[in-house]
């Protein structure tokens, strides 16, 4: 019998018969109801349950180095150590607390005058009657650091401290070679230590049992009857599998051998039905020994839950669960209790699905923040690359391509990596225009006019990126002078160097990538007619790509970037760009001013080519579009978290001013590094360059960087759906070519011809 069933309507997987059993009678695995205390009935027999989450955040202090939370009862636990910046040392801390915050009572590194100087606390766990157990590391004083003590305490409902076991003679005389890493209690209070080779056992008292060989890098685990077992990786089996040992403590020995598991993130604790609830980072299943059997119960996200992010979960006792988060990057922990309620008291939401290639930490934290914030609507991701199921990253984009295009779309799909301009003129991609003039959150005026010009196709707004950056290419200003950009000047620029390469660890490949991939209006007008240069030309252009190697290997030692564009043996230097600071890298380079000319266009004016991240289209065809827009509306009212720019204007400026500020002393005044600059508040950053001989640290950008920056954010644009063909076209051909199965002007009529063939069947 199953705990749940699938209701659609709530997307939750609903728990049934044996949850209104257990509300119902108030029997927990194998208790009887107690007839001195009837339980009332609040439920008709064969209702349906759902799960609905509770969340209580705790913020994280900046110096903390690692904490474990544990709920037991009505009692939160939490185990924390301090890192001090300036001395290197750390601190800790163990307290008890209900659920609101009040502190029952809090232990600190400090301990009995006559006992040694406490490192940290290896691992703890407590008990449903307020005693915390814990393995604690210990050195003879704060200052000899010689020799490391581990110790078995056990402190009581009040945080005194009952039981001070020293057990590093023990870990000895078993044979140990490992540390302490884990403490776990069995259902009778029963204290077992994993040290990885070997898990020692402990009666309640703290006294000494014997021991049981353990593995290595498995962790233990504890069943609903309350029966330790040791999860560990097979090496002997072909796919490595994990397995789980039952650990008998009465005999000190290994007992049942089970598999059937999947691969788990640390957290398998006593099941509601099952034997084990285990977790593998994104589900949760319900396992039963005596079967095998592994049966999910709910995906992470079900539940506005980053699976990456749990920390612990386990039972509540009343058919709940209760679940810990960490998220380092927020400096926040989250105990999420996921309460059992009648299916019929959910309120339902809408419910959108977001197509993506890949997940990630970023994206989900997007989803989890709009679901708790939305009261009608909900965001469901959709994975389509699934190395567990093995579904390769161009079949998942493939897979989602075909979704798109064949009425299975999801609302909203993520498009930088995908073709935006091929899936509007498609006509499968709504329109965001009409939206973002009607929006009372964005402001169409905030954005830069070229960006929403560069996702614009056939009139049709695409996708409005969250982040963008740029990719162009830099040489010396006085060098390349104001030249266009064009393949003609390319060709021209690179033989009036003989002697010189374009670039320094350039191959073929990327050598067309740089001629092809990026404007086909450099190769062809825009009605398709004739072609912008002749086959003479794109033969010159292959022979120079000829010169360059099939492949890059570690050789002799070579100069420096620097050193080979500063005597001119290399002209070009690809940039990217994602701060306004960034632009003071290629003047350091050249040993003098630049010129960004990007990659070569139709018209040569081309100075930088956008990339964006998190550029979200919705499906024509669904049939939740404003809520779909609703997600779309809050992912880009959200700041810019990671590298690149925002296309809002407002936001760029807020970036300038981080970028200019500048380190302080106490009284606030600028502090100044050795050459008199001012240090940046946010360094120092610094980058190796190329071979990695070079080190460069940024400095506060100044006035000409952003006025760099800026211009090359006001004029760029995407790479082009066609460059990605007509490049497609110019490797293969250029490939026969390489290989001595046709010349020069042989493969540059035929690209040619077929880049003709290709726009006018695109027409």
């Amino acid at each position: 019998m199953r705990l749940y069933s699938i209701c659609g309507k709530y997307g939750k997987k609903c728990i049934v018969a044996f949850l209104v059993l257990l509300l119902l009678s108030g029997t927990a695995c194998g208790e009887e109801p107690d007839p001195e205390n009837p339980v009332e009935e609040t439920a008709a027999p064969g209702e349906e349950y759902v799960y609905v989450p509770e969340y209580t955040v705790k913020e994280l202090p900046d110096n903390l180095n690692d904490c474990k939370i544990l709920l037991r009862g009505d009692r939160v636990y939490q185990s924390c150590s301090f890192l001090n910046l300036e001395s290197g040392r750390t601190s800790w801390e163990l307290t008890a607390s209900s659920l609101d915050g009040e502190l029952f009572w809090k232990l600190e590194r400090s301990r009995d005058a006559d006992e040694p100087y406490v490192a940290y606390i290896v691992d703890y766990d407590a008990d449903g009657e307020g005693n915390v157990y814990t393995v604690e590391a210990a050195y003879p004083s704060e200052e000899d650091r010689s020799q490391v003590f581990y110790y078995l305490c056990v402190y009581d409902s009040a945080g005194k401290k009952t039981v001070a076991q020293d057990i590093t003679d023990m870990l000895e005389d078993a044979g140990s070679r490992e540390i302490p890493a884990e403490i776990l209690l069995d259902g009778a209070g029963k204290i077992y230590v994993n040290c990885t080779d070997v898990v020692l056992l402990f009666e309640a008292d703290g006294s000494f049992a014997g021991k049981i060989a353990g593995e290595e890098s498995a962790f233990m685990g504890k069943d609903a009857e309350g029966e330790v077992c040791l999860f560990y990786q097979d090496l002997n089996s072909a796919d490595y599998a994990m397995q789980g040992v039952a650990l008998d403590f009465e005999r000190a020995a290994r007992g049942e051998v089970f598999g059937n598991l999947p691969r788990m993130s640390g957290q398998c604790v006593p099941g509601i039905q099952g034997d084990f609830l285990i977790s593998d980072g994104s589900r949760v299943y319900e396992y039963k020994r005596e079967t095998q059997s592994l049966d999910p119960l709910f995906d992470w996200q079900d539940y506005d839950i980053i699976g990456s992010d749990v920390a612990g979960m386990g039972p509540t006792g009343d058919g709940g669960l209760y679940v810990v988060t960490k998220n380092w990057r927020a400096r926040t922990a989250e105990i999420v209790l996921l309460k059992p309620v009648r299916a019929s008291e959910v309120v339902p939401k809408q419910e959108i699905v977001l197509g993506v290639l890949r997940e990630d930490a970023y994206l989900q934290e997007q989803v989890v923040s709009f679901n708790r914030s939305s009261g009608e609507y909900r965001v469901v991701l959709r994975a389509y690359e699934d190395s567990n199921a093995g579904v390769s990253y161009e079949e998942g984009k493939n897979d989602l391509y075909l979704d798109i295009t064949t009425g299975n779309s999801p609302d909203i799909f993520e498009m930088s990596q995908l073709d935006p301009e091929e899936l509007t003129l498609a006509g499968a991609v709504e329109d965001l225009r009409p939206y973002l003039e009607n929006s009372s959150v964005l402001d169409e005026e905030d954005y830069l006019e070229n960006v929403l010009d560069g996702y614009t196709y056939a009139g049709k707004l695409a996708g409005i990126p969250h982040t963008v950056f740029l990719r162009s290419v830099a040489g010396s200003a006085s060098g390349l002078g104001e030249r266009g950009w064009t393949p003609q000047e390319v060709l021209s620029y690179a033989e009036e160097h003989p002697g010189s390469r374009l670039f320094a660890h350039y191959t073929r490949d990327r050598m067309l990538d740089f001629c092809f991939g990026y404007d086909p209006d450099a190769f062809i007008t825009e009605e398709g007619g004739e072609l912008r240069f002749e086959s003479e030309l794109c033969a010159r252009l292959l022979e120079l790509i000829k010169e360059y190697p099939e492949s890059t290997a570690p050789g002799e030692e070579q100069p420096s970037d620097a050193e080979l564009l500063q005597s001119g043996e290399v002209l070009l230097y690809p940039a990217q760009i994602g701060y306004f600071y960034e632009a003071e890298l290629y003047p350091f380079l050249f040993g003098e001013p630049v010129r960004f000319v990007g990659y070569p266009s139709g018209d040569g004016t081309r100075k930088a080519v956008l990339e964006c991240e998190s550029l979200y289209g919705i499906s024509a065809a669904s049939r939740q579009k404003e809520g779909a827009w609703a997600f779309v509306e809050y992912c880009l009212s959200r700041p810019a978290e990671s590298y690149g720019f925002s296309p809002r204007i407002s936001c760029l400026e807020e970036q300038i001013s981080r970028e200019q500020e500048c380190k302080r002393d106490e009284e606030g005044n600028p502090v100044n590094d050795e050459t008199g600059n001012p240090l940046p508040a946010w360094g120092p950053v610094g980058q190796s360059i190329g071979d990695a001989s070079t080190f460069f640290y940024y400095r506060i950008p100044g006035k000409e960087e952003i006025a760099v920056v800026r211009e090359l954010l006001e004029t760029a644009a995407p790479a082009r759906t066609g460059a990605r063909e007509i490049l497609a076209v110019a490797q293969e051909e250029a490939g026969a070519y390489f290989a001595g199965q046709k010349t020069a002007e042989e493969a540059a009529d035929i690209i040619g011809r077929r880049i003709l063939l290709y726009r006018q069947e695109r027409q």
